[in-house]
């Protein structure tokens, strides 16, 4: 599907997301700055996994 995605793509900038993905409000801005600015070819970040999508109980450490 992304590579469908990545033909059939008009803009300059593309992001993919898993369905189950949450960003922050400014992720979007954050990412795509430095590319609009012609600073770099491409952004990368780090994720986190929350632990409730894993347990329906949490362990004692969280």
């Amino acid at each position: 599907m992304r590579n469908t995605g990545l033909k059939e793509a008009l803009g300059k900038v593309i992001i993919f997301f898993d369905a189950d993905t949450a960003i922050s409000e400014n992720f979007i801005e954050n990412m795509v700055k430095p590319i609009i600015e012609n600073k770099t070819d491409t952004t990368l970040c780090k994720t986190y996994a929350v632990l409730e999508a894993f347990y329906d109980i949490l362990p004692e450490k969280y």
